[in-house]
This record gives C-alpha cells, structure tokens and sequence, in this order.
C-alpha cells in the first residue's frame, strides 16, 4: 500500500497540472488509486475505469465520491476513448507481445492529441545500479506471471515503438 500512495504521489508530481488538461481518463486494470488522486486534484477529468468484475466492484467503491464523473466497463476487444490511458503495473505482468498489444490498444483508443501514461518499476535502480526492491518484483513477476517482467527504459521504449507508440517525454522518480 505505501508503495501505491508513493507512485501515486510521484506521478502527480511529475505530471502535475498536466492532468487537469485531460478530459477523459481511461485507467486499464490498476486499483484505481492514481485515478482517484487525478479526481481529487482538478475538478474537470472525466474517467472511464477498465477491469474485470472484482476489479470494478473494488474501483466503484475506491471512486464511490466521484460516481458522477466515472464510467466502469468491463476489457473488450477496444479500449473506451480517451485523451489519457493510464497503465499502472500493468505491463509487468504481461510477456512483450502481450504488452505491445495493449500498448497498441491505448494508441487505438486515444484521442488526438491524447498520451498514454506508463507508471511502473524500472528493472535498474539509479545511475544504472539493479535496484533490490525492483529485482525482488522481477522475481515475484516470476512466480505469479510467468511471462511478465519489470523492464528496463530501453526495453519500454521498445515496447512503445513497436506498438505504434513514441515516447515523448520520459520521467523517472525514486519512490
């Protein structure tokens, strides 16, 4: 939980008011915390939240005070429209085709001028020293999803080209 609240935290520090430019969120899968943090932070987004029914009945709780401006829908073959996807976690618990696919789904589904927001552990730690903590996630990706990973920058650009993606503006925060 502390280390949601601190990726949470650093997101808005790092995008800032660029959240509140963004009409409509589309959040893929996390546990909504980072959407709710958007909600709270700028009267104006919009959010659609994409999950599975235990993970929607868990987000309409966690944005029960932000009903009116939240949409719940259940992954289809498209992603609903938005000017922002937000991915947290997400790709580590996805293979590389896996990722590029859902990658290339948000490039699909964004508006123009739209960006998708990838939040999540980066494989080497600062100045290019492996970090225990994001070894130990490798590790865990591991043994509850056999072909995810936590990735390197290099390998998440790679990823993003190769789903259609380019990446514009790159931020790193240690949590």
């Amino acid at each position: 939980h502390t280390r949601t609240m601190n990726a949470n935290q650093a997101a808005l520090e790092i995008f800032g008011g660029g959240f509140a430019r963004s009409g409509t969120y589309v959040d893929v899968g996390s546990d909504a915390s980072l959407l709710e943090a958007i909600l709270k932070a700028s009267p104006r987004p919009e959010a659609v939240y994409v999950g599975r029914t235990g993970e929607i009945t868990a987000a309409r709780a966690r944005l029960a005070a932000f009903k009116h401006r939240c949409d719940f829908v259940e992954p289809g073959p498209t992603l609903p429209p938005g000017d922002a996807m937000i991915l947290v976690n997400k790709l580590e618990e996805l293979g590389d085709e896996a990722a590029v696919a859902l990658l290339s789904r948000c490039r699909q589904a964004l508006r123009p001028h739209g960006r998708v927001l990838v939040i999540g552990l980066l494989a080497l730690g600062p100045y290019g020293a492996p970090h225990p903590q994001n070894a130990f996630a490798d590790l865990e990706m591991l043994l509850f999803t056999p072909s995810g990973a936590v990735r390197t920058e290099a390998d998440l650009r790679e990823l993003c080209t190769r789903a259609g993606l380019t990446v514009k503006e790159y931020k790193k925060s240690t949590l």
